[in-house]
């Protein structure tokens, strides 16, 4: 886990639940646990002791060997079934960034961040976040 990611999150005032199971509703079950590196969740009534029941507004991975065909394709597709309303995908690798943002049930990727781009998240205009950030200390 970056630090410095949960750092930006915690620091403008969103809340940030990391290491927790969540069950997303998702069509075909009647719940999927998932686990991901981060995720944001505004709506704190879906919060309880067992973890998040319901959709969190934004999940994020920080991809790894040995999880990037899971998080690019897999979680991708679940999350744009379960509605997560935005998706980062930080590859520290290329030290890049992905963000999809779900509009009308879709999830539209946005144009990829690299190092000396400035990120602005679409669900949290705020937040506004250099993308070297992401990646400070991985040398």
């Amino acid at each position: 886990m970056n630090k410095t990611l949960k750092r930006i999150l915690i620091g403008v005032g969103i809340l940030a639940v990391v290491g927790v199971v969540y069950r997303l509703a998702a069509g075909k079950k009647d719940h999927t646990v998932v686990q991901p590196d981060l995720c944001v969740v505004c709506d704190l009534s879906i919060l309880d002791d067992a973890g998040c029941n319901g959709t969190p507004d934004l999940m994020v991975e920080i991809l790894s060997p040995s999880n990037q065909n899971h998080d690019l394709d897999t979680k991708c597709k679940l999350y744009e079934e379960a509605l997560v309303k935005e998706y980062w995908i930080v590859n520290p690798y290329n030290k890049s960034v992905l963000v999809y943002k779900l509009q009308n049930e879709v999830f539209i990727g946005l144009k990829p961040l690299v190092e000396g781009n400035k990120m602005i998240s679409p669900l949290f205009p705020d937040l506004d976040v250099d993308v070297d950030a992401f990646f400070v200390n991985l040398d």
